[in-house]
């Protein structure tokens, strides 16, 4: 065994000079085809030897692991536009898919949000654009936008950027991690099909959204949207720079932080009230019940909180 996992060192070793100088695409598809090979011979080695054991487990688990994640990084090459794309007018139907975000500036202001593209109409050569997503920008216009609606939009489409400085935020990439192939700015627009009853993760949090903005006697609605649904599109320069001038602007970003504690305020809460009903529940005690309840309450939170990075960590 040990023999074994040298020689595939060994091989990999020796792949290595040769596939590094190859495009990022090419070296995904090896390394996929090597991952396969290399599980393939260890189901054959056990179907000969019929031993099996905690490595043979952990070996294939590994494997898979990697193997999705070579997969994910095929489909985020190929959702891609291509390298020569150029500015360009594209008219298409898309389905908004995220809260929109409205951000105020000194001479301008712009409504932000996802759409995923349903159909393009024109132009013919704009058929090289995979159908994925979008980041739209709409520049100084009061129209309300919902999640769930579809739109007829003429979109000057762009291929993502990202700061050449080394170690600089890689703004494209990250869109590509949310599956966004481009960015477009809004020319024109026309409200197909207005949101219905949308119940979707989005959906459900602009619902909680448009019902807290309506109680005008709620205070500090900003960090009430930041703290429950990750929304922190009404929270002005002011506040932000704020928390950033005293050092506290993680607490108005779901983190670690806010799913512990929320976690183990709703176990506590769940086990009051079982020890209050003083009737214990079948197959497992309460304990276990109220840890088993509040795991399934704290990922509801996650996702109505936007299933950020931190989040999905915590």
């Amino acid at each position: 065994m040990k023999v074994t996992h040298a020689l595939v060192v060994v091989i990999a070793c020796a792949l290595l000079p040769i596939i590094a100088p190859l495009p990022s695409v090419v070296c995904v598809y090896v390394l996929l085809v090597v991952s396969v090979a290399v599980q393939l011979l260890r189901i054959k080695r056990w179907r000969h030897t019929r031993q099996w054991n905690d490595s043979h487990s952990l070996s294939i688990l590994c494997l898979l692991a990697m193997q999705c994640s070579l997969c994910h990084l095929a489909y985020i090459d190929w959702i891609q536009l291509p390298d020569d794309w150029t500015p360009t007018k594209v008219t298409l139907t898309a389905e908004v898919m995220s809260l929109p975000k409205q951000v105020d500036y000194d001479q301008y202001s712009v409504q932000q949000f996802v759409a995923r593209v349903v159909s393009i109409e024109q132009p013919l050569n704009a058929t090289r654009m995979p159908a994925s997503h979008v980041s739209v920008n709409w520049y100084n216009h009061d129209t309300n936008v919902k999640v769930g609606e579809r739109w007829a939009f003429t979109l000057t489409i762009k291929n993502p950027r990202s700061l050449a400085n080394e170690g600089a935020f890689n703004y494209r990439l990250w869109l590509l991690s949310q599956g966004i192939t481009a960015t477009g700015n809004v020319v024109n627009a026309e409200r197909l099909a207005s949101a219905e009853s949308v119940w979707t993760i989005n959906g459900l949090r602009e619902r909680f959204r448009d019902k807290l903005l309506s109680y005008a006697d709620v205070t500090q609605q900003d960090l009430i949207l930041a703290v429950s649904i990750g929304d922190r599109s009404l929270m002005s320069h002011e506040r932000w720079a704020s928390f950033s001038d005293t050092g506290t602007s993680h607490l108005v970003a779901i983190s670690g932080l806010h799913i512990g504690l929320f976690s183990a305020l709703l176990y506590w809460l769940i086990k009051g009230l079982l020890i209050v009903w003083r009737t214990p529940l079948r197959y497992l005690p309460n304990t276990s019940w109220a840890a088993i309840m509040s795991l399934i309450f704290t990922g509801m939170y996650v996702l109505l909180s936007g299933m950020a990075i931190p989040a999905q960590r915590a």
